[in-house]
């Protein structure tokens, strides 16, 4: 995991595919709250990479942060930006313009990063292309799906970047397992207000 004092959480097979059940629940949200599918649509997913660590115990260790992002299904890798390989770049300059390169020719619908990650990213992207925003480069890009902290305080600049307001939908995904994810039929305009994934934890 992420911070200054790393968990070390053994995961199984089961465990892991929690977080393939998570996404599978939050695709089938995605769809009837957005009206995109996830299936056949293209999504930036901006995430950290999970370092390469050695084993302890004949159990490998490291942080599951970035699991979804760095692992997406086989029926999604044609429509994931970055490509699995970019996304593990450890260079973040290269990283970025690598993705640059994969992103700019593709109709995204969607953005999936922690917001502070996403900014940036995007702002480095407008300073090299020298844009205002990208209402013109994605401009049926109109969801963001965000966790890891509160939306209200990131939500106006990300619209400013994108150029137009789009929608925002929460999820929560912990070291050790899916916890949660909006659904706005259950909550509207109440960002924050999660349904628990707990069938499955």
């Amino acid at each position: 995991t992420s911070g200054q004092a790393p968990k070390r959480v053994v995961h199984t097979e089961r465990s892991l595919r929690s977080f393939r059940d998570f996404e599978a629940s939050l695709g089938a949200i995605i769809e009837h709250h957005a009206g995109i599918n996830p299936v056949v649509s293209d999504r930036l997913v901006w995430g950290a990479a999970p370092a390469n660590v050695p084993r302890a115990s004949a159990i490998e260790t490291g942080y599951i942060s970035g699991y979804l992002a760095t692992r997406p299904r086989r029926l999604l890798r044609d429509r994931t930006v970055p490509s699995a390989p970019v996304g593990a770049l450890v260079d973040m300059a290269q990283k970025i313009h690598q993705t640059g390169l994969q992103a700019r020719g593709r109709d995204l619908r969607m953005a999936s990063a922690v917001p502070t990650y996403l900014i940036h990213l995007l702002e480095e992207l407008r300073a090299a292309w020298g844009v205002a925003d990208f209402s013109a480069i994605w401009p049926r890009l109109d969801l963001i799906l965000y966790s890891g902290t509160p939306i209200d305080c990131y939500r106006e600049q990300i619209q400013r970047l994108l150029g137009r307001p789009v929608r925002f939908l929460g999820m929560y995904l912990a070291t050790e397992c899916p916890i949660g994810y909006e659904v706005p039929a259950l909550a509207p305009q109440q960002h924050g207000a999660y349904a628990f994934h707990l069938d499955q934890t």
